[in-house]
């Protein structure tokens, strides 16, 4: 997004509201003709909730730019403004959307790894069920290893053995490691419940514990002692 910004240097913006002192706003200088001086222009990145990008040039901003809300502008024949996001694209609109799950450090760093042991068992399993397609097909029609083998199907063989090895193997996947760690979630919150240093009485009807709303953000996040 481009355009033009320049205020008239006729005479400084002095903003004046009840609660705030008097200032002066910095003003664009003027060429001989009367117009901005160079044409002063805007480059603004897209909209993002994180604010814009960190590009370009800084510029120090102080109190003697800012214009508050209710201020009016006395002593100036004309100023000309730029407003760079407007309705949807303002940083407060673009977070007011639904609120994201939280999850703690622990949960980062285990949920990858469970989907690594989840592939190295899908590859075990295949792995065996490939054997076992290839022994049936060639050494099974042979000499039967037992009474009534059927070496016509050995892609079906092959089927079988794939969801028998998910079953033997599937302790590679940790399922129960979930509800552990869910458990001594709740354990720890009730330790910062209990816990007599985090109390802090505000009213008189408070017992001062700290209230442990989430499991997540009362266990795993919790800062340890050196």
């Amino acid at each position: 997004m481009t355009g033009d910004l320049a205020v008239s240097p006729l005479s400084p913006l002095s903003p004046s509201t009840p609660s705030t002192p008097r200032a002066t706003a910095m003003a664009a200088p003027r060429s001989a003709a009367g117009g901005v001086a160079g044409g002063s222009g805007l480059d603004a990145p897209s909209p993002s909730p994180r604010g814009p990008a960190r590009r370009g040039v800084r510029v120090p901003v102080g109190a003697s730019h800012l214009l508050l809300r209710g201020s009016v502008v006395r002593n100036t024949d004309w100023t000309i403004g730029l407003v760079v996001y407007t309705g949807v694209e303002t940083k407060v609109m673009l977070n007011s959307g639904a609120t994201p799950s939280k999850r703690s450090r622990v949960e980062m760093l285990m949920n990858p790894q469970i989907v690594l042991n989840f592939v190295v068992l899908l590859i075990l399993c295949l792995l065996n069920g490939i054997v076992a397609g290839v022994l049936t097909f060639q050494w099974t029609r042979d000499d039967a290893p037992w009474v009534d083998a059927d070496a016509d199907r050995p892609f079906a063989a092959g089927f079988y053995t794939f969801w028998a090895s998910i079953i033997m193997y599937q302790n590679i996947v940790p399922i129960s490691l979930y509800i552990t760690i869910e458990a001594v979630k709740t354990i720890q919150a009730y330790f910062v419940y209990a816990d007599q240093a985090m109390m802090t009485r505000i009213t008189l009807d408070d017992d001062g514990s700290a209230a442990a709303r989430t499991a997540a953000a009362s266990s795993t996040d919790i800062p340890q002692p050196a």
